[in-house]
């Protein structure tokens, strides 16, 4: 029953609090972990001013800032999330190397305005500011398949997922918390 305002400054004192704990190199969240069946998969993109706006399946995610960074996942092009990406700013959004390449081609997306339907019956308008490399959620055997990643912080949802990195086990970390 809370308002979504309050499920990011929940998010954000999490991972804050995550982050803090003794071993751990860092922290984030994301509405989905990878190899995970818990969250919403996919949504339906269209880039904007496009004649042919044939909507494209993509793989979707929620993240935090520093999601990229704690899996490893290399950052291609552009720019990653921001603590500043929050709501009330331009609503903007990380694409895979696959989705790049299938939707624009040899031609940089860096800057294309794409359309996601992120809340109840209507679509928001986010800029593209980077490209990622391929993410293998769905498997390590599995292909890549086109991904979105989104900023938590800008459009947030009760389905969130917290991810720690450390240099040494974590055990009893839920205790700690």
């Amino acid at each position: 029953g809370a308002p979504p305002s309050t499920w990011a400054a929940f998010a954000d004192q999490m991972r804050e609090r995550l982050g803090a704990l003794p071993g751990v190199q860092a922290a984030a969240m994301t509405s989905s972990a990878p190899l995970s069946n818990i969250g919403p998969n996919s949504i339906d993109m269209k880039v904007i001013g496009r004649v042919d706006n044939e909507p494209m399946q993509v793989a979707f995610r929620r993240v935090s800032p520093g999601y990229r960074a704690l899996l490893g996942i290399p950052l291609l092009a552009g720019r990653d999330f921001a603590d500043s990406d929050r709501s009330g700013t331009e609503s903007v959004a990380i694409i895979s190397r696959a989705a790049a390449h299938r939707v624009f081609g040899d031609t940089s997306p860096l800057g294309q305005q794409i359309s996601l339907p992120l809340r109840a019956g209507e679509t928001v308008s986010c800029r593209i500011v980077g490209v990622v490399d391929d993410i293998r959620n769905a498997g390590l055997r599995m292909p890549s398949e086109p991904e979105v990643l989104i900023p938590y912080a800008q459009h947030p949802s009760v389905a969130m997922t917290f991810l720690a990195r450390g240099d040494r086990p974590l055990a009893g970390i839920d205790a700690q918390m």
